[in-house]
């Protein structure tokens, strides 16, 4: 567990860190940004907001789901909790 990550700067200066040869597209970093901002929201509308914005990055909620599992069940799980 890593704790003290407060922004997705710093997640990825860690990534880079600690597992150098893993590298990520254009759209996984876009992705990742706003899920690593959904995540820290504590307004709900804005969290929701984040949410749908990921879907769209993900191109569209119902590509998404059929293309994208892993990382449609996780922006479920965020949404979840509001």
């Amino acid at each position: 567990m890593v704790c003290g990550v407060k922004n997705f700067k710093k997640a990825i200066e860690f990534l880079d860190e600690e597992a150098p040869d893993v590298t990520m597209t254009n759209s996984e970093l876009k992705f990742s940004k706003i899920k690593f901002a959904a995540r820290r929201e504590e307004e709900l509308e804005k969290r929701l907001a984040k949410i749908k914005e990921a879907w769209g990055a993900l191109g569209g909620e119902s590509r998404a789901v059929k293309e994208e599992p892993k990382r449609s069940s996780q922006l479920l799980v965020i949404g979840h909790g509001s």
